[in-house]
């Protein structure tokens, strides 16, 4: 991957942001961009969005090809997708052959809803690449996984940046750290990651889904946390992630008044494609997006799809267009 961003953070800027429930308006793009992982989840997007698009990536990962990858992989295949793993440069020319400076928009579809945050902040550092060329139309897309019981932790593997791309450099290291944190169902891996980081501010989001079980464990795998932490905590619909996209936005630009800013995501993916979104392109240059996980430590298990498909569409262009 990258060390250094094709774009300045600074210059991109995102406008035409709105919610989108159900799959209208979902099929014709330039590009679209899935992965392709071993959950069942992983093709459910592309099984009902008959996408139509000159060009189709699938992206692989290099570990848990159990469960339902095969099947997944049929899928994709018989869609006419393209394979790559996340550090094949193939997909990555598409992107710089996209790269040219021109009025006209492109329309591009992530399907995040078996991607991993590092492979979020990858896709979306190249779609920055296009957007300071020529604007972009972006459709995030996202199946919410049908309910699974309150997660065990297991011992935290990485710790640190997203990516390189997310270090958060501009920030003064001299100020007081402030976190905002997406709580998940693992019980205790927020407190874990918070105490590791010691931030002198917290403020903490949990999710509103389709199956309010989640909600339910999510307080349960939490519950310790505003009993040692003074916490400020909000609440966020999965069915609009523009709302959750700019108050994070709105947070940060008033925390980084006299902190230091870092968004730890944990559970829902929406949250992490939003907290990366606003540190690309929400004028937020030093904002830091950090992960607290198990790794490979942890056992892979199937996710399907709840049934629903939510989407949030941007425009991305350069702020002087």
């Amino acid at each position: 991957m990258m060390s250094s961003l094709p774009f300045s953070r600074s210059s991109l800027t995102l406008c035409e942001e709105r919610s989108v429930l159900g799959v209208e308006g979902l099929k014709e793009f330039d590009v679209v961009v899935c992965a392709l992982g071993y959950e069942t989840r992983s093709r459910y997007v592309a099984e009902n969005i008959e996408f139509v698009a000159s060009t189709k990536i699938a992206l692989t990962f290099d570990h848990n090809l159990s469960i339902s990858r095969n099947e997944n992989e049929r899928c994709f295949d018989s869609f006419g997708f393209n394979k790559y793993t996340l550090q094949d440069n193939q997909w990555k020319m598409v992107f710089e052959k996209m790269a040219v400076k021109t009025n006209e928009e492109i329309r591009i579809a992530v399907d995040i809803s078996s991607m991993s945050k590092e492979m979020m902040a990858c896709v979306l550092s190249r779609i920055g690449m296009v957007a300071d060329k020529r604007p972009v139309k972006l459709f995030s897309i996202y199946a919410p996984t049908s309910y699974y019981e309150l997660r065990e932790p297991y011992p935290i593997q990485r710790q640190g940046p997203v990516s390189p791309l997310l270090g958060g450099g501009d920030a003064n290291p001299e100020s007081p750290l402030a976190a905002i944190v997406g709580l998940g169902n693992e019980r205790g891996l927020a407190v874990g990651a918070i105490q590791a980081i010691e931030p002198s501010l917290l403020w903490t989001y949990v999710a509103i889904g389709f199956d309010e079980r989640f909600g339910h464990d999510v307080r349960s795998a939490n519950e310790n946390l505003s009993e040692i932490y003074d916490l400020t905590e909000f609440t966020f619909k999965i069915a609009d992630p523009t709302l959750l996209r700019q108050e994070l936005q709105s947070s940060v630009i008033t925390l980084r008044q006299t902190h230091r800013v870092m968004i730890i995501p944990m559970g829902s993916k929406i949250f992490s494609q939003m907290s990366i979104l606003t540190a690309f392109f929400g004028k937020c240059p030093e904002l830091t997006i950090w992960q607290f996980s198990s790794g490979s430590n942890a056992t892979a298990s199937d996710r399907v799809a709840e049934g629903s498909i939510v989407t949030h569409v941007a425009t991305i262009r350069r702020s002087d267009f």
